[in-house]
């Protein structure tokens, strides 16, 4: 595997079990198609977060969220490239279940440890990624507003400080693993 002591003191812990889900292979395009794959569910999840429709439109977001310059950074470090792009692909899906936590009545519990397990593991690969899930946070608020949605500003108070705090409480699970 390509695991060290360093990359595990600097808090990638996962990086253990995903060298392991994929028996420590690096051969390409296996690696690439792998890595490509988990992006695109990540872009169709965004693209179901932000509520954008089938269409002309949803074919433009998701050809631009898979065209830009940190997917081809992201290729360009080929034994990586699983790392950041599952990295990404489970901040994203925390971000699909902390938003579940606000949006259904059902569910609850189950929403807020999946949002804090996808945190923790999108951590242990690859920190940066955090960002990630705040901007799509962020955006959603945004969106909330823009659109005027029927939720009180009181109500927005709410949801956000209660996703921030879920995240702390990711990252404290996280530094403890």
């Amino acid at each position: 595997g390509y695991v060290g002591a360093w990359e595990l003191s600097i808090g990638r812990w996962f990086w253990l079990y995903l060298d392991k889900f994929r028996l420590g292979l690096g051969a390409e395009p296996a690696l690439s198609l792998l890595s490509l794959a988990s992006l695109t569910f990540a872009d169709v999840i965004v693209a179901d977060l932000f509520q954008i429709k089938k269409g002309v439109f949803r074919y433009i977001f998701e050809g631009l969220m898979l065209a830009n310059t940190t997917v081809s950074i992201y290729l360009s470090y080929r034994f990586m490239v699983p790392t950041f792009t599952f990295s990404f692909l489970f901040s994203i899906l925390s971000a699909w279940f902390l938003q579940s936590v606000f949006k259904e009545r059902e569910h609850k519990v189950l929403n807020i440890f999946l949002s804090i397990l996808f945190l923790m593991l999108s951590l242990g690969l690859y920190q940066a990624n955090l960002g990630c899930l705040f901007v799509i946070l962020l955006l959603l608020v945004i969106q909330s507003v823009w659109h005027q949605k029927v939720l009180l500003f009181k109500q927005r108070v709410k949801h956000l400080f209660g996703g921030l705090l879920l995240i702390g409480i990711s990252c404290i699970f996280y530094a403890a693993v």
